[in-house]
């Protein structure tokens, strides 16, 4: 919240380590601009089982960017292609839209250009790729339109996250504190 208003917010060190390092993310996750590294999904894998880590991992979202054997981009998932399937049993590359229909964008594009892309192309995800053509990084619309839109008063990083100090203590356990955040 202090971050939302243009403030600092601190997490205090008066909870075991893994639990400010918890807070810290929650703050960090809150707003994100750029997804450094997007989870990617194999094509040969089906959609029961990204489901299923979906499951697992606790994610709200369903979408994904698709990658090959080599680590390449080859598409991208959303809720509708689970939504429309005709069965869960089906790949991932059988549903998926097809990276040639997919806009994307290089590694380095700004939070402001990529808002201009996606207005303009009217898209919800961009992923960004590599000279290699692996994916470098994403970024979803709902979250770049509200920095964009709202950004007079976030204090957010370079990627379009909140910023939020972490404090530390003088005690035994301050460079492991240090370490994990």
């Amino acid at each position: 919240a202090m971050a939302k208003l243009g403030g600092l917010g601190v997490i205090h060190a008066a909870m075991p380590i893994e639990e400010q390092k918890r807070e810290v993310r929650r703050v960090k996750m809150e707003v994100n601009g750029l997804i450094e590294e997007p989870v990617c999904v194999d094509e040969n894998g089906t959609l029961e089982s990204v489901l299923n880590m979906c499951g697992q991992r606790k994610f709200s979202f369903r979408t994904f960017p698709v990658i090959n054997n080599e680590g390449r981009f080859v598409g991208m998932l959303s809720g509708n292609d689970f939504k429309y399937a005709g069965t869960l049993s089906a790949t991932v590359r059988q549903n998926m839209t097809d990276a040639e229909s997919v806009m994307s964008a290089p590694v380095g594009t700004s939070l402001a250009e990529a808002y201009q892309i996606m207005q303009r192309e009217k898209i919800n995800t961009l992923p960004l790729l590599t000279e290699e053509g692996t994916v470098g990084g994403m970024y979803l619309f709902s979250d770049v339109s509200r920095i964009v839109l709202e950004q007079s008063q976030y204090n957010v990083d370079s990627n379009g996250q909140l910023l939020t100090a972490a404090a530390v203590s003088t005690g035994k356990d301050t460079l492991d504190r240090i370490e994990a955040l």
